[in-house]
């Protein structure tokens, strides 16, 4: 749930008013679900699953594409026959192309200290796949300018392949204000560990390793993942968003910090609420202006200055 509700309803074409209410939702559900956490002993919230899902309409339609993004479907999206049954990698800059022989040798020796990551049983599981291709794919717009590759495995005796992602990783946005001592040394880690504490089950496959100096994040590669488009949150979709997000952002604070002293800093009024929506509409405001600033410089072709 990356994008804050004002700034998705607005992508949906819902008023400001209705995004303003929904990030109220969001909030008003942060903080009853933070005062259940709170009540919960550590063994409790590290078992709580959100289950509350289902009968989420906008969540729905993410299970349903989720359960079409399968290994195959990866390996026919990605990949094109290679001769006597084997597939490769397509070539289709600048989206996705193949790596010279020695940036590849380089990407999949990584997988050696990516390995070492793993706990006894996963690293079992990754020794049933040998490499036989990796490739480079452009990733998101958030991620623009990182280098980020991905492999393909094939089993003993099965044409099922794993494809595995390895992510370019940057410090956190928070890193010039941290402490020297609370600095990490390794952001592939950090990333890792991160899901690991605030997800009940994570990616059996996430970890980490480092090629040419740079740190990466490992992870599967489209392996059951989907996000929600703007235009499923209309109406009434929109707030149901707004109180699954709530309910998962507590969690996530919860399982990462101390839920009775987020619970004692934001207490019982809705003063919180509002200041968060505020927020919201301030956030989604700069974000309308950057992307005329961007749309007006790709016109004349100069570059905004930021």
């Amino acid at each position: 749930m990356r994008r804050p509700p004002a700034r998705f309803g607005r992508e949906a074409a819902s008023s400001d008013s209705a995004c303003g209410d929904a990030v109220e939702e969001l909030m008003w559900s942060y903080r009853t679900w933070i005062d259940q956490f709170r009540r919960m002993t550590p063994l409790e919230l590290f078992r709580f699953q959100v289950r509350r899902v289902r009968g989420v309409r906008a969540a729905e339609k993410v299970f349903w594409k989720a359960e079409r993004e399968t290994p195959d479907r990866t390996l026919e999206k990605l990949t094109v026959p290679a001769g006597r049954g084997r597939r490769r990698f397509a070539q289709r800059p600048p989206l996705l192309f193949r790596l010279a022989p020695a940036l590849e040798c380089r990407v999949v020796s990584s997988l050696g200290s990516f390995r070492a990551t793993l706990s006894d049983d996963r690293q079992l599981l990754l020794d049933a796949y040998r490499p036989v291709d990796a490739a480079f794919k452009v990733v998101g717009t958030g991620s623009v300018g990182s280098r980020d590759y991905v492999v393909m495995l094939l089993g003993a005796g099965t044409d099922m392949p794993l494809f595995l992602q390895i992510k370019q990783e940057f410090a956190s946005a928070y890193a010039p204000f941290l402490r020297r001592a609370a600095r990490v040394t390794h952001e592939g880690r950090r990333v890792a560990q991160a899901q690991h504490r605030m997800q009940t089950l994570s990616d059996p496959l996430l970890g980490w390793t480092r090629i040419e100096g740079r740190l990466f994040l490992v992870r599967h590669l489209s392996d059951h993942k989907a996000a929600i488009e703007p235009g499923d949150l209309k109406g009434s979709a929109l707030t149901e968003y707004a109180r699954l997000a709530g309910e998962l952002f507590a969690k996530a604070h919860a399982r990462t910090g101390d839920p009775a002293q987020i619970d004692g800093y934001h207490g019982n009024s809705e003063k919180l609420d509002r200041a968060i929506r505020r927020f919201a509409v301030a956030y989604a405001n700069q974000t309308t202006r950057d992307y005329s600033t961007f749309r007006a410089g790709y016109r004349t072709r100069r570059r905004p200055r930021v």
